[in-house]
């Protein structure tokens, strides 16, 4: 998939490439793949820029890692990026779930389920 996004962005020449993927990728084959990716965006005419960022440093309360790489089209002259800095907020489960006064309707009762079953 990667080269169908390099032959449509050698085309239509966007502004800016957004890309992610999994953290691992920049280890896949000892980096060769990695090392590929970034020279062939380059190649085409862009500023890289790459980082792994974790989702829960920005607010999620899920933990998860992705590689995400930010491509300026050469001729925009940005030769300094920096990708955002983490904000750790302590978000707990308890922050993000409604009042079961919200979900009363939504919510599946485990006996409910057996007598279902057993019917």
């Amino acid at each position: 998939m990667f080269f169908d996004i390099v032959r449509i962005a050698r085309v239509k020449q966007p502004k800016v490439l957004f890309l992610e993927n999994v953290e691992n990728l920049m280890k896949h084959n000892q980096g060769k793949t990695f090392r590929v990716i970034i020279d062939t965006i380059k190649n085409i005419g862009y500023n890289v820029y790459h980082k792994i960022l974790n989702a829960t440093d920005y607010g999620v309360p899920q933990s998860r890692k992705r590689l995400y790489i930010i491509a300026f089209r050469n001729d925009l002259n940005i030769n300094n990026f920096n990708f955002p800095k983490p904000q750790i907020l302590n978000k707990h489960l308890d922050d993000i779930l409604l009042d079961d006064i919200y979900t009363k309707d939504y919510v599946i009762n485990r006996y409910d389920l057996v007598l279902k079953k057993n019917n």
